[in-house]
């Protein structure tokens, strides 16, 4: 059979039957992958479309960080699930709206916003109850002291609707934000925080904490995570050292104490941008809290690392470890000095756009896995609103900060009140609802996480998905060694995988057509009933180009094809390869002006573009429209990329090529050109 009869160039139409043998070599290797080879090629992860250029560079830089990551949790993490409380934060009490808490209407947004979160899955809320609220001298000096009472008792009123509805109440009580974050709150709190000594503001905090776990109760209380935060929004220098935080932490335990709260599981911490904050970690581990609290946002400079050697650290002085915020900040390497996210909203204002979801999917993803690996006693993602609305960056990025955010929340509304979630918040409801063993799924050529094609190849990885080993022969099964595998997409709709190969730790298998774009789970049940499972997201296309070495990276695995001047041809490949795994090197193509060179490169999800012309390949510094990019026909879910080269590409040496299919685009590999 000829694999590109549906390329318009028959100059480039390229005979595959002569090399059955060497496809069926490739779909061997393809189905033999070695899962360590497979992890230590995750970071090569394929970047999602519709990122604008401006945000190309930092979208690839995130999902690399994410992806390293993840090679490192799953790659270390044994799959089992102990008891974890996942959160999600209630932004519609967060103590930063003041005085706005006290609107009429406000108890029912809360009441909404509880019952659409409840419908996500968690476990608990997570509320800012922040200084000074709760501390009535402020609200004196503030000129509204009837407010103090009011607002204690709306916090008690969400309280007891929290617990009502079966929900555990996380509070967080750090200082407020003054500026951006409380411009609308009617609190004058910059200058509440001058008027104060060092001793006087942690004599109103202590206050405000003990009020906290005695009036209002919650089931966890952070008390202060962000002690270089804390010490530059209210001028309190002393807060900013590991000695001066611990003091303040154990003036807060004893007031916790004389007021009665001391059936509260009580914990402090440090964001994992803090240079010192094993010294933090070492001085709270000497203090009487249950937990170290963590906060992560920017993953810049490895701090993602940072957050297990923190938690490593916090169970070694025998506390529990609990993340009580954290989101994917969209912030470069060279910003992370530069721009001040406690007082600027340049960076916050990034994440209104729709563009960043898959990303915030793969944090949300490895977090999850985190929070198992390190026995989390809760976890609490920051900016919810996310699960219900993003705005279109083509419609909204000419405006400011502020405005963006105002917008977001406009959109915000009619979601929340609709019911109506983002994909971001079905696909943290998707892994909420996994129960048993963790899968991690690769895409079988570009090893991207979570984003997969129909009709495409994946690898899925785990404990127990098979009892033994078994590979497909003339068909491709949906039952192989007695293992079995589903994916059921947004819609409810489930079918099955197709499998090509099954082992107890491997799974190799076919994503059906006809899938809903969107979040979905796959899982696979093995001979003895043990089901494995993974939230995924699904998108019209996810390219991936298939390696020699079979590991994403290196030199591709491809055919090439020379058309000489006499109208003859002959075939050859991208590489030479020993016989030991990884041993591929590429082979030089040479490129003469009374030639035609076409490079067929193979691969997965790619099948699923809107047209040919929405396929483009990048080699070296040369952008080419391939002949033919669609299905290979001659292996369920390979597919075929027929690019011709360039003579402009003659005598380049090793080039990069990437695939780019309706804005996605693939892994990188390599050719060489002579």
């Amino acid at each position: 059979m000829v694999a590109s009869t549906r390329s318009s160039n028959k100059q480039t139409q390229t005979c595959v039957i002569s090399l059955k043998e060497h496809m069926r070599h490739y779909r061997n290797a393809i189905l033999k992958f070695s899962i360590a080879v497979v992890f230590a090629a995750a970071q090569a992860a394929a970047q999602p479309g519709r990122v604008p250029a401006e945000y190309q560079d930092l979208y690839r830089t995130l999902q690399g960080k994410i992806a390293a990551f993840e090679n490192t949790v799953s790659g270390t993490w044994d799959g089992t699930k102990p008891p974890v409380v996942f959160s999600s934060e209630l932004l519609s009490a967060n103590a930063n709206s003041g005085l706005v808490l006290l609107q009429p209407t406000r108890m029912d947004l809360v009441s909404l916003e509880l019952s659409r979160l409840k419908s996500l899955g968690v476990k608990a809320v997570t509320m800012q109850i922040g200084f000074p609220i709760l501390y009535s001298p402020f609200f004196a000096f503030n000129g509204d002291p009837n407010d103090y009472q009011s607002l204690l008792s709306f916090y008690q009123q969400v309280a007891s609707t929290v617990h009502s509805q079966g929900l555990k109440l996380i509070v967080e009580s750090g200082p407020l934000f003054p500026g951006v974050y409380s411009a609308n709150s009617g609190l004058n709190l910059a200058g509440y925080y001058s008027s104060l000594s060092d001793q006087d503001y942690i004599a109103g905090r202590a206050q405000v904490v003990a009020t906290i776990a005695s009036q209002i109760q919650p089931d966890f209380l952070s008390v202060g995570s962000e002690p270089d935060t804390e010490a530059e929004l209210t001028g309190k220098t002393s807060l900013g050292t590991p000695l001066g935080f611990a003091n303040m932490i154990n003036t807060f335990l004893k007031a916790i104490s004389q007021a009665g709260g001391t059936g509260v599981t009580v914990g402090a911490g440090v964001g994992t941008w803090l240079q010192n904050g094993q010294s933090f970690v070492q001085s709270l581990g000497g203090t009487g809290i249950n937990y170290i609290d963590l906060h992560i946002y920017p993953v810049n400079f490895g701090f993602l690392n940072t957050a297990v050697s923190l938690a490593d650290t916090a169970h070694s002085l025998g506390k529990a470890v609990a993340m009580s915020e954290a989101w994917l900040l969209k912030e470069r390497d060279s910003e992370f000095t530069t721009v001040n996210v406690a007082s600027n909203n340049l960076i916050f204002s990034r994440d209104v756009f729709s563009f960043w979801e898959p990303l915030d999917q793969e944090f949300h993803d490895v977090l999850v896995k985190f929070a198992y690996w390190k026995e989390l006693l809760f976890f609490s993602p920051f900016w919810s609103k996310y699960y219900y609305a993003y705005l279109d960056y083509n419609q909204y990025h000419g405006m400011t900060p502020t405005e963006l955010i105002a917008a977001q929340s406009t959109a915000l509304g009619p979601a929340i009140q609709a019911g109506r979630y983002s994909d971001t918040g079905l696909f943290y409801q998707n892994a909420l609802s996994i129960a048993g063993p963790q899968a991690t799924i690769l895409s079988a050529a570009g090893y991207s996480p979570l984003i997969f094609a129909s009709d495409s190849i994946v690898s899925i990885f785990g404990a127990d998905l098979a009892t033994g080993t078994g590979s497909a022969t003339t068909t491709v099964p949906t039952k192989l060694a007695g293992t079995t595998a589903t994916i059921t997409d947004v819609a409810g709709v489930q079918q099955p995988l197709s499998l090509f190969f099954v082992s107890p730790q491997q799974v190799n298998a076919w994503i059906p057509q006809g899938l809903n774009p969107g979040p979905g789970v796959v899982r696979v049940t093995s001979a003895d009933g043990v089901v494995s499972s993974s939230a995924v997201t699904l998108e019209p296309s996810s390219p991936g180009i298939f390696s020699a070495n079979m590991n994403g990276q290196g030199v591709a695995a491809a055919i090439v094809v020379t058309v000489h001047g006499d109208g003859s041809k002959s075939f050859d490949f991208s590489a030479n390869c020993g016989t030991t795994p990884g041993s591929c090197v590429g082979k030089a193509i040479t490129l003469l002006p009374t030639e035609r060179v076409v490079v067929e490169l193979f691969g997965t999800g790619i099948r699923g573009r809107s047209s040919l012309s929405n396929v483009v390949a990048t080699i070296g510094n040369a952008t080419v429209a391939p002949a033919y990019a669609s299905g290979q026909n001659q292996f369920v879910g390979l597919d075929q990329v027929n690019v011709p080269l360039p003579h402009t590409l003659a005598g380049q040496g090793q080039v990069n090529v990437t695939l780019t299919v309706d804005g996605v685009t693939s892994n990188t590999v390599t050719l060489t050109i002579q």
